[in-house]
């Protein structure tokens, strides 16, 4: 059998930076919809577009630190828990004030339809960096985080720049030590 190039469009909607997570046999999306986290359950991947219950699982208060443009949310089942991570900015300050969130949900056994609660920002990401599309990954035993970033010694940069930052996490919502520099070596 050949290389299939094939694309699937399974939404009839915009749906940019999409997550897709299964559980409990049921397919789960979360994409970016600006002002509010929402999610789209199915159990048929390829019908999800038409055959999902729609649910908006967060909507933040408004004026506070992360109630604008609310981007790339994934959904993971970590420790026993739903957590949602969230680029969310400031509306006082727009773009340049992007940082990673955490949501908390119900528990990993339960349905991810469930209500969460903000966590608040990754604790010991550096306040002042520009941080977006955030995922996280177990490797090893250990958790870590994957986002993009404005380069450290630029923190008032334009997008000119982004660079792509891999920081250990204690827990789900802790990075006990400051990102590094991409340009230094990572070792095992």
């Amino acid at each position: 059998m050949g290389y299939n190039n094939a694309v699937l469009t399974i939404t009839d909607i915009s749906t940019p930076d999409p997550h897709v997570t299964f559980s409990h046999g049921v397919y789960h999306l979360v994409y970016t919809a600006g002002d509010r986290v929402e999610i789209w359950s199915s159990q048929d991947l390829l019908q999800l577009g038409q055959t999902c219950k729609k649910t908006t699982l967060w909507r933040p208060p408004p004026n506070t630190p992360y109630s604008a443009d609310i981007w790339a949310p994934e959904l993971h089942a970590l420790n026993g828990r739903w957590y949602i991570y969230v680029a969310c900015a400031d509306p006082q300050h727009g773009n340049k004030s992007h940082r990673m969130y955490v949501l908390g949900g119900p528990s990993a056994n339960d349905d991810p339809n469930g209500d969460y609660e903000m966590l608040g920002p990754i604790a010991g990401l550096p306040s002042t960096q520009w941080q977006i599309d955030g995922t996280v990954f177990p490797l090893n035993n250990r958790l870590y985080l994957a986002y993009s970033g404005w380069p450290l010694e630029q923190l008032d940069a334009s997008e000119k720049c982004q660079e792509l930052f891999i920081v250990e996490l204690s827990d789900p919502t802790t990075a006990p030590t400051a990102a590094p520099d991409p340009g230094q070596k990572i070792t095992k």
